[in-house]
């Protein structure tokens, strides 16, 4: 039961620490980091946001 408990444990951990290690990864070579002018939410902000606010804007 206890063998079975950690094999199950590890492919868990295994399942979100390699797509969180990649996508680090991923995004230290682009360039965006966690705070700072080209952070992952002042992508989203531009993408999103922007257009949305602009028209109510027009609204306002």
């Amino acid at each position: 039961m206890l063998k079975k408990y950690f094999k199950n444990s590890r492919l868990w951990l295994n399942a979100f620490l390699i797509p969180i290690g990649l996508m680090s990864l991923l995004l230290m070579r682009e360039g965006i980091y966690p705070f700072g002018s080209k952070s992952i939410l002042t992508i989203d902000l531009r993408g999103q946001y922007v257009g949305m606010l602009a028209i109510c804007a027009i609204f306002i």
